[in-house]
């Protein structure tokens, strides 16, 4: 929402505002914004603010499995071994 008021200079410098959300933060009163994102080099926490709770989790657990077959991958050859000798 936008709204321009004109008033006489008298008026207008009895009634102080500030530019944007400079002080003083009145008529009217504008809060400061939220869920804006902070830029930051850590990828975890830029990949928590770009997408949802359900895509994170679904990126979560593809990783996760991911992990866990290229461990068995490596690990398989050596317990087969242990077991056969």
């Amino acid at each position: 929402m936008c709204s321009l008021e004109i008033l006489p200079k008298k008026n207008a410098d009895l009634d102080v505002v500030g530019k944007g959300r400079d002080d003083p933060n009145v008529n009217p009163y504008l809060p400061p914004p939220v869920g804006r994102i902070e830029f930051t080099l850590n990828p975890f926490k830029m990949m928590n603010q770009c997408v949802g709770p359900k895509f994170r989790r679904k990126c979560y657990c593809y990783c996760l499995c991911c992990l866990l077959v290229i461990y068995l991958v490596f690990a398989l050859p050596s317990i087969f071994s242990g077991i056969l000798v």
